[in-house]
């Protein structure tokens, strides 16, 4: 059996509750930096005229030196943020709608990527108590649709990650 493997990656969340970078020391191996986190319902209808994530892509990586490739992401969702995925996710117009935001946000603030941190499709995330699981077993069969969207509107070459159960 062979196996290859890709180049490793060095993943660097930064949020706005701890916005804080390591020594420069620790980043000389960090290829990925994730601002998070964007409220999923912010990218339901219609787009607004600005993107505001807490810090811009260019002040991270300026974090860096001129010579090193970092990809800046963004992050939506996070822990407990499930309405707006789901609503996006109920129906086609809303997918796209969703997509076509992501898209727009992207392009406004010249990140890399997007990291989807939708937790979990049908399996309910901080709303447990409130919600069942059998009231989201849909957004199992949504949740592939959503993302596929997204990637055809934002094109091949964005960076597109997601977190899963």
């Amino acid at each position: 059996m062979a196996c290859v493997c890709e180049a490793s990656r060095y993943v660097l969340y930064l949020t706005a509750q701890h916005p804080v970078f390591p020594p420069d020391v620790h980043l000389a191996d960090v290829t990925h930096v994730v601002l998070a986190f964007m409220k999923s319902s912010s990218f339901i209808g219609n787009s607004p005229s600005t993107w505001e994530p807490f810090t811009s892509v260019e002040s991270v990586r300026a974090k860096f030196p001129k010579n090193k490739k970092v990809n800046v992401m963004i992050a939506i969702g996070g822990w407990g943020d499930t309405n707006g995925f789901s609503a996006a996710a109920a129906s086609q117009m809303g997918r796209k709608a969703f997509a076509e935001n992501v898209k727009a946000m992207l392009d406004f603030t010249n990140a890399d990527g997007v990291d989807l941190d939708w937790e979990y499709p049908g399996g309910n995330g901080e709303d447990y108590k409130q919600i069942t699981n059998s009231e989201k077993s849909w957004e199992v069969e949504a949740y592939p649709k959503l993302l596929a969207e997204i990637r055809t509107a934002i094109g091949p070459d964005k960076i597109m990650s997601a977190a899963v159960p």
